[in-house]
């Protein structure tokens, strides 16, 4: 009877450290997906960001350019340049 009993609370804790190394193997993939889902993510907000400063330099450039053009044109055209365009 005592025989049986002990093999019997082996296997529970078999069972028991069976379940528990399941758990932590699941946590642990979990944490390690997190963690890249939020690495993943704040490169992308990074790249993101630096095309957006490439993209407003642009901007800022095409419209320097369109002034300037536009204050060529109307001294050409109109022969003053009645705009003050900085």
């Amino acid at each position: 009877m005592k025989l049986m009993i002990h093999t019997y609370n082996v296997a529970q804790c078999r069972g028991f450290i069976a379940l528990v190394a399941v758990l932590m193997l699941a946590l642990g993939t979990f944490a390690f997906s997190i963690s890249t889902i939020v690495s993943a993510t704040l490169y992308s907000d990074m790249v993101y960001a630096r095309e957006m400063r490439i993209q407003k330099k642009l901007d800022q450039e095409s419209c320097q350019a369109t002034f300037a053009l536009m204050k060529i044109k109307d001294y050409f055209l109109i022969g003053e340049s009645n705009c003050e365009y900085h």
